[in-house]
């Protein structure tokens, strides 16, 4: 199952935005932090493993509207698992028919050198 992004939703221009929401504590993943994070092109994003722990964080603060599900990187991340699974099923289909290409190449050549 695909990983669940739960980001510090409150805008950049808001007081506090820089200090919190630090150690908060999520269903099954201990403490974390939210700090800003190079790989989501700096905001401030955490990967929880399930969906439970999502929505129980996003309700808890859903009155300040702190959190919030972010589904484009989830369908990002679901976007590039289906690439790597279908890359490590194709790959070798592919040297297959690359590699049957070639014997039939040198069948049809020895075949003309033959005559």
């Amino acid at each position: 199952m695909a990983s669940v992004f739960v980001e510090y939703a409150l805008d950049k221009d808001t007081p506090g935005y820089s200090e919190g929401p630090l150690n908060v504590k999520v269903l099954d993943h201990g403490r974390l932090d939210f700090e800003p994070k190079e790989k989501y092109e700096n905001q401030r994003v955490e990967e929880l493993r399930t969906e439970e722990a999502a929505i129980e964080l996003v309700k808890r603060f859903n009155r300040q509207g702190i959190f919030r599900i972010r589904k484009d990187l989830m369908a990002a991340q679901d976007l590039s698992n289906i690439e790597k699974f279908v890359q490590l099923k194709m790959a070798p289909l592919v040297e297959r028919i690359e590699s049957l290409e070639e014997q039939i190449a040198l069948m049809k050549k020895s075949k003309r050198t033959a005559k």
